[in-house]
């Protein structure tokens, strides 16, 4: 069975966006980590190599985010969880897709 992986930069990007209160969500962000881990997954980091990767990544998008998500699946050869249909342009010549 793979493992299941959040990736950093979205916890990142989470923790700006409640901040700001956009979105709003139900319990405070803190117990987020409770839930990612009740759920059997792991924290990906962000390594030199995922760097690297978005360094060279076509500039389809400019989010930081988003480049940054693109260029760890595309490392770790890993499925894309997104509902961002602009991400799969990222991903034609691999064998890697996205899936929502």
């Amino acid at each position: 069975m793979p493992i299941k992986q959040f990736v950093l930069a979205s916890l990142w990007e989470i923790s700006i966006k409640t901040a700001m209160k956009k979105p709003e969500i139900f319990r405070p962000y803190e117990f987020l980590i409770h839930d990612i881990m009740a759920a059997g997954m792991e924290i990906m980091p962000i390594t030199f190599e995922h760097t690297v990767q978005q360094n060279i990544l076509h500039s389809h998008r400019r989010d930081p985010f988003d480049r940054i998500i693109v260029s760890q699946a595309l490392v770790e050869r890993a499925r894309l969880i997104s509902k961002d249909e602009i991400l799969d342009r990222y991903f034609l010549e691999y064998d890697i897709n996205r899936v929502w």
